[in-house]
């Protein structure tokens, strides 16, 4: 790898109404992802919370948060992904 790796947050909210196996398959593929060009320090699943307001109609969703380092180009992938899943309510990618 040319470039440092940097250390990142991936922070996800899925739709409560999603499937365990849905929202487990999209995980393992970010994960797949990050491990191409990085590593994976810490898989926090936090579980349904209570959202602090209506998104797309939901009142509910379950949080997950990925510790990882990877190169640059990492980060804009997982954007993506998560941009174009079905599922996911939110989600963002914070340099830590």
């Amino acid at each position: 790898m040319s470039e440092k790796m940097k250390s990142y947050e991936l922070f996800l909210i899925f739709s409560a109404r999603i499937s365990e196996e849905d929202r487990n398959s999209f995980i393992s593929k970010v994960s797949e992802v990050i491990n191409q060009k990085g590593n994976i320090s810490e898989t926090d699943k936090v579980g349904k919370k209570r959202l602090a307001y209506p998104v797309n109609k939901e009142l509910d969703g379950f949080f997950v948060t990925i510790k990882f380092e990877a190169d640059s180009s990492v980060p804009s992938e997982l954007v993506r992904l998560s941009n174009i899943a079905d599922g996911v309510l939110r989600s963002s990618v914070m340099s830590v």
